[in-house]
């Protein structure tokens, strides 16, 4: 990776981005987000940046087997590093945020639902459980089934292209952007007005994908890129523009929230064109032949990135917490005061992280890391 700053096969500038996802949907429930005049940046598109991130991250392995022409990566030691990094974190958040619902008599949710969210398929079940527990959770099932379709998509991209290879490469990420496009623009038509809400983890996929070209282009036109200096600042250039085009274009039609477009073709393309945006800035940054990207290699975002699957989780409870325990005065008064209240919460939101990092995320990424060098030290090395 040139002379990206690594810690081990980690890259700190992509803690970065996860830093900056996880910090613009911290403030974006706190009412703050980057907006100049129509020209706006809003918090929820932090949700986008984390999916173009996984898609990257989860199909880079499966690609470079394709395109080398090898074994795809076993299901077992999949599975195992997915489960942990995703669910025992997960899985405290729920009982956390169960617990608390059930305390304050706040929606609190029934046996089907905590079901539901344990087995992380609430998006199957009725609309209303969507969002029944904790309101960030539902990507969390996205993304989770996004696993669980990755591996059948590569085996069929192999089935499809025997020799592997390019051809058997993208056919991953184009057939994501046709599923997802269709998928999402079927959510849409088949739901009342202003009910749309896409729960399906098919009608995300044409995201993901966007993330997916990022590694591909990663595995094959590195050193093209990397050559090029100019061609990347305006790859960046051209993803400021369709980041802040694309939402000027929601914010004249009158929407406000992705989630319930008031059209179908910003239902279908608004996503998308967000997710673009973001992964041409990822290809920037995975590309980079020198420290070209200093803030986010910086300390404080790099230590933000790597308990920002804690704070995603554990913000919207930190927060409520914070508003209802102090004295009704200052709590009101911090309530309408967006920008004061996303600091004020802030410093708790970090504490209550970083403690479930350090007791939850940590011994669960250390057991995985020790699972998966176990089982490479078990497998039978084949005779020359």
């Amino acid at each position: 990776m040139g002379t990206a700053m690594l810690r081990g096969n980690r890259d700190d500038a992509l803690d970065g981005l996860r830093a900056i996802a996880a910090l613009m949907v911290v403030f974006f429930h706190c009412g703050v987000e980057l907006r100049v005049r129509r020209f706006v940046l809003p918090g929820f598109s932090g949700v986008h940046l984390f999916f173009v991130l996984s898609g990257y991250l989860i199909s880079r392995p499966f690609l470079a087997r394709l395109l080398n022409k090898q074994s795809l990566p076993s299901w077992r030691n999949y599975a195992a590093r997915r489960f942990c990094r995703i669910y025992p974190t997960y899985f405290v958040a729920l009982v956390v945020f169960v617990a608390m619902r059930l305390a304050a008599r706040l929606h609190p949710p029934t046996f089907g639902d905590v079901l539901l969210h344990a087995l992380l398929i609430f998006n199957w079940g009725e609309p209303a459980q969507f969002l029944a527990i904790n309101i960030v959770m539902w990507t969390l099932a996205i993304e989770v089934q996004f696993y669980v379709i990755l591996p059948a998509a590569a085996a069929i991209a192999r089935k499809l292209a025997p020799g592997g290879g390019r051809v058997a490469a993208l056919l991953i990420p184009l057939a994501f952007v046709m599923v997802g496009l269709v998928s999402r623009g079927t959510e849409y038509v088949s739901t009342s007005p202003g009910g749309s809400r896409f729960r399906l983890p098919f009608s995300f996929l044409d995201l993901f994908a966007m993330g997916i070209f990022v590694a591909y282009l990663d595995l094959t036109q590195a050193s093209f890129l990397r050559a090029r200096l100019r061609l990347r600042q305006l790859l960046a250039l051209f993803a400021a523009a369709v980041l802040f085009g694309t939402n000027y274009w929601l914010v004249t039609a009158g929407g406000g929230d992705w989630l319930s477009p008031p059209t179908l073709a910003l239902c279908c393309l608004y996503p998308a064109f967000v997710c673009m945006g973001f992964a041409l800035i990822l290809l920037v940054v995975v590309t980079r032949t020198r420290s070209s990207v200093a803030f986010l290699t910086s300390p404080p975002l790099t230590f933000v990135g790597r308990i920002s699957y804690s704070i995603y989780l554990f913000h919207v409870g930190v927060g409520y917490f914070l508003l209802t325990r102090l004295p009704r005065g200052l709590g009101d008064w911090l309530g309408s005061r967006p920008p004061i209240y996303a600091l004020a919460q802030l410093a708790p939101v970090l504490v209550v992280s970083y403690l479930v990092y350090r007791a939850v995320e940590l011994p669960s990424l250390r057991w995985v890391e020790s699972f998966s060098l176990r089982a490479r030290e078990q497998k039978p090395v084949s005779s020359a």
